[in-house]
C-alpha cells in the first residue's frame, strides 16, 4: 500500500474530512447493512475528522462499534492511475466497506493504512463505511493493546483520530525510501516499489546550495528493494554550526508514463 507516497503540490490527494457517525449499541449495523449506500436520517451525526467519538458525547466506557460513513468523489482530472482511501490513524479496529463491498480490516491505532478503491468506484464515486471498535473494552482489553513504549494508559479513545485522504497514485508507486551514508563519499538509496512493475526510477541528489551532485536511472523489475549507489565527492558534513542538508529526489514512471515525485532530505553528519 503506497501510504508513504508524497503528493506533488497537492495535485495527488484530497482530504476527506466530512463524515457521519452512528453508535451501534445493539451491534446490529452489519446485519442491517449500514454499509450500503443510503440516505442518512437524524440517527447519523455529522462530524469532521480527525476527532474521537468521546468529544461527540459518546460515553468513554462505550467500546463500540461506532459506524462512520462518507461519500467520496474522484476529481475529474484523476482519470488514470489508482485511487486509494488513506487513513492516517483509526482507534482501534476498523472494518471497511466501499459501495457495499467488504474491502479491508485493520487493527492498530498508531499506523496508517490504505485501501484501493479503484475497482469499486461507480461513476467516479464511492460510499465508504467504517465499523470501529476502540481498545479498553471486552473485545480489545488494554493489556492486549498496549504499545510496548507505553507503561500504562490512563484512558482510551475511539474514532478516526487522524486525517483521512483520497489519494491518486500511478499504476506503480514508491512504497518506501531509505537513504544511507555508506562511506565517506557515497550514499546508498534503498527504494521499494509496488503496483504494476517493471517501472523506471530516476534518482537525483542535490547539494545544500542546490547544485546536482549525482543522478542515476534504474529499473525496478519486481517487488522488493532496489539499491542505488550515488557518489558524493567532497561531502559537506552536517554539524550544529554548519547544518548542511542534501536534497534527494526519486521519481517513478509507470508503464503508462505517469510520473510521481518523492523528495526527501538527507543529512550527512558526523560527531567531533
Amino acid at each position: 500500500m503506497p501510504f508513504s507516497t508524497l503528493c506533488r503540490e497537492g495535485m495527488w490527494r484530497k482530504e476527506c474530512a466530512r463524515w457521519w457517525m452512528r453508535t451501534d449499541e445493539a451491534d446490529r449495523g452489519e446485519v442491517e447493512q449500514w454499509y450500503l449506500p443510503r440516505s442518512l436520517d437524524e440517527q447519523w451525526k455529522p462530524v469532521r475528522v480527525p476527532h474521537c467519538w468521546e468529544q461527540e458525547g459518546v460515553s468513554a466506557r462505550f467500546e463500540g462499534p461506532v459506524w462512520y460513513v462518507t461519500e467520496v468523489e474522484v476529481p475529474a482530472d484523476w482519470q488514470r492511475g489508482r485511487i486509494w482511501l488513506l487513513l492516517e490513524g483509526v482507534s482501534y479496529a476498523a472494518q471497511i466497506w466501499v459501495n457495499g463491498h467488504r474491502l479491508a480490516t485493520h487493527v492498530g491505532m498508531w499506523d496508517s493504512f490504505a485501501c484501493d478503491l479503484t475497482s469499486h468506484l461507480e461513476s467516479g464515486k464511492a460510499f465508504v463505511a467504517l465499523r470501529v471498535v476502540k481498545p479498553g473494552g471486552e473485545t480489545y482489553p488494554v493489556p492486549r493493546t498496549l504499545a510496548g513504549f507505553l507503561p500504562y494508559v490512563y484512558g482510551t479513545f475511539g474514532g478516526i483520530w487522524q486525517r483521512a485522504w483520497l489519494v491518486r497514485t500511478p499504476e506503480a508507486w514508491i512504497e518506501d525510501l531509505y537513504p544511507n551514508v555508506v562511506g565517506k563519499e557515497q550514499v546508498e538509496v534503498e527504494i521499494s516499489c509496488g503496483g504494476q512493475l517493471p517501472a523506471g526510477l530516476d534518482v537525483r541528489l542535490y547539494r545544500p546550495d542546490g547544485g546536482l551532485v549525482s543522478s542515476k536511472q534504474v529499473q525496478c523489475e519486481e517487488r522488493g528493494y532496489v539499491r542505488v549507489p550515488l557518489d558524493v565527492p567532497e561531502p559537506q558534513w552536517w554539524s550544529p554550526h554548519s547544518p548542511n542538508l542534501y536534497r534527494l529526489e526519486v521519481e517513478i514512471t509507470d508503464q503508462r508514463g505517469i510520473p510521481v515525485g518523492l523528495p526527501a532530505r538527507l543529512v550527512c553528519g558526523r560527531c567531533r
